[in-house]
Order: C-alpha cells, then sequence, then structure tokens
C-alpha cells in the first residue's frame, strides 16, 4: 500500500507521469484493499487526468513559444511570406510578360 499511495502522490505533483490507466489500476488496487472508496478513487483519478491533461497544454504551448521565438531570432521567413512573394514574383511576371510578349516567361 505504501507504494502505491507514494506512487499516486508523486504523479499527483507532476514527479512522475503514469498513464491513466495505471493510475485507475492503482486506485482500483487500494478500492479492493478497502483503503480508498470506490467514489474517491474515481475522483482521484479523474483529477490526475485533468492535471496531467492542463500540464500537456501548458507544456505544448510552451514548446511553440519557444520554437516561435527561435524562428524570430533566426528571421526564418514564414509561410505567408513565402506566399506573399510568390505573388509578387507571379505579378512581375505578368507585368513583364505584357510589356514584352514577344517573350515567354515563367514556367
Amino acid at each position: 500500500m505504501i507504494e502505491e499511495v507514494r506512487t499516486l502522490l508523486l504523479a499527483g505533483v507532476g514527479a512522475i507521469d503514469l498513464g491513466d490507466e495505471k493510475v485507475r489500476q492503482i486506485a482500483g488496487d487500494l478500492v479492493r484493499r478497502g483503503e480508498l472508496v470506490a467514489g474517491d478513487a474515481r475522483a482521484l483519478a479523474d483529477a490526475y487526468a485533468a492535471r496531467r491533461q492542463a500540464r500537456r497544454e501548458r507544456d505544448v504551448a510552451l514548446v511553440r513559444a519557444l520554437i516561435a521565438e527561435e524562428l524570430a531570432r533566426l528571421n526564418v521567413a514564414s509561410q505567408a511570406d513565402v506566399v506573399a512573394i510568390a505573388d509578387r514574383v507571379g505579378a512581375l511576371e505578368q507585368g513583364w510578360a505584357a510589356l514584352r510578349p514577344d517573350r515567354v516567361t515563367g514556367p
């Protein structure tokens, strides 16, 4: 019992990350041994799943922000930048073709 409670406590503070199924298994074991009420076990598993999802969302947002900062620092063109340049090149090619109809431009 001590090991299961220790595992759940560590998982609760984020020291380890357990899968939802493992948390439900540990809680179920505690219920079968009479050390935890079934309703409390469900609440514990649901609370852990909610915390885990919140941590995942926070971590994804942090990684995205770090990537965006690094791309900005490296001055990498965005997809919108590339599309804008392609549109400008297309307009220039059309203008050039209108000025010089005897020459074919573009692919």
